[in-house]
C-alpha cells in the first residue's frame, strides 16, 4: 500500500501531462503512486498517459472515461476509486507538485491524525516576464495548526476552497462517500466543503506544497479565466446554492454569514 495516490486529472493536455508526474515521481517521499484519469481527450493525452505508465510499472496506472464528462469532478471520482493509497491528493495536469509536498503532509498527517492536511498553494503566472508568484491566502498558512472543527477557524472554510493543496486520508474519503459533483465547474468548492464539515480534525502547515500554473494568453481559456461567461457563472451560482443549503442542514449560521460576504465580495462581482 503507497503512502500517498496522487490523481492527475488529464484534458486535452498531452504536452504538460510529463511534467505534472515527473514532479510526484521526483517526490522526497518514495512510497507514492500516480492514477492518471483522462477524461476522454481528443489529442493523445491518454496515449501519453499509457506511456507513462508503461516507463513506470507499479508507480503510475492510467486510466480513461468513456466520454467527455465536461468538468474535473468526475476525473478525480474515478481517481478515488482506483487509489490505493493511505492518503490521496489532487492535482491537474498543467501544475506541478512542490518536491517536498507529499512527505511534508504525509508525516503531518501520520502526527496529527487529520483526515485533512493542507498547505500554501502558490499561484506562478507563466505569461509574465518573471513568473509573477502569489501566494493563495497566505495568512492562513502562517503557522501549524490543528483544527477540531472547521468552525474554529471560518476563514479555512470561506477561503481556501482549493482541493489540489491538501492530503486526505482515503478511509476518510470513502467512509463519508466524499465526491465531487459530476459536470459542473466550480467542483472543488463542493467538494471541499464537504470534506471540511465531515473531517473530525484538519491540520495546516505553512509548507509550499503545490504551484498553480497560471496561463492567461491560452488559446484555451481555463475554468479561472473564463468567469466572465454567463455559462461559467451560471455553474459557480448553483455551486454556491448547494453550499448554502449544507450549511443550513448543519446549522451554521455564522460560518454561512461568513461565506455569503465572501460572495458578495468576491464571486458576485
Amino acid at each position: 500500500m503507497p503512502d500517498i495516490s496522487v490523481v492527475v486529472i488529464v484534458f486535452n493536455d498531452a504536452d504538460r501531462l510529463p511534467a505534472a508526474v515527473q514532479s510526484v515521481l521526483e517526490q522526497t517521499l518514495q512510497s507514492v503512486e500516480v492514477v492518471i484519469v483522462d477524461d476522454c481527450s481528443s489529442d493523445r493525452s491518454f496515449e501519453v498517459a499509457q506511456e507513462l505508465a508503461a516507463a513506470h510499472p507499479g508507480k503510475v496506472r492510467a486510466f480513461q472515461l468513456p466520454e467527455n464528462s465536461g468538468a474535473g469532478g468526475e476525473p478525480r471520482n474515478v481517481g478515488i476509486q482506483h487509489a490505493t493509497g493511505r492518503y490521496v491528493m489532487f492535482l491537474d495536469s498543467d501544475d506541478v507538485l512542490e518536491r517536498n509536498a507529499c512527505r511534508n503532509l504525509f508525516e503531518s498527517a501520520e502526527e496529527t491524525g487529520s483526515d485533512i492536511v493542507s498547505g500554501l498553494c502558490v499561484r506562478l503566472h507563466k505569461d509574465t516576464r518573471n513568473q509573477k508568484r502569489d501566494e493563495w491566502y497566505s495568512w492562513i498558512y502562517s503557522a501549524t495548526r490543528t483544527l477540531e472543527s472547521v468552525t474554529e477557524f471560518p476563514d479555512l472554510f470561506v477561503w481556501d476552497t482549493l482541493s489540489t493543496n491538501k492530503c486526505y486520508r482515503r478511509d476518510f474519503l470513502l467512509e463519508n462517500d466524499l465526491r465531487f459533483p459530476k459536470g459542473m465547474l466550480y467542483e472543488d468548492l463542493m467538494f471541499i466543503a464537504d470534506a471540511y464539515l465531515a473531517a473530525k480534525r484538519i491540520t495546516l502547515v505553512p509548507n509550499q506544497v503545490y504551484f498553480w500554473h497560471v496561463h492567461e494568453q491560452a488559446a484555451e481559456k481555463s475554468v479561472t479565466n473564463s468567469r466572465h461567461e454567463m455559462a461559467n457563472y451560471i455553474h459557480r451560482l448553483e455551486i454556491h446554492r448547494r453550499i448554502d443549503a449544507l450549511l443550513e442542514r448543519h446549522g451554521l449560521d455564522d460560518l454561512k454569514l461568513a461565506k455569503d460576504v465572501k460572495f458578495l465580495k468576491h464571486d458576485l462581482v
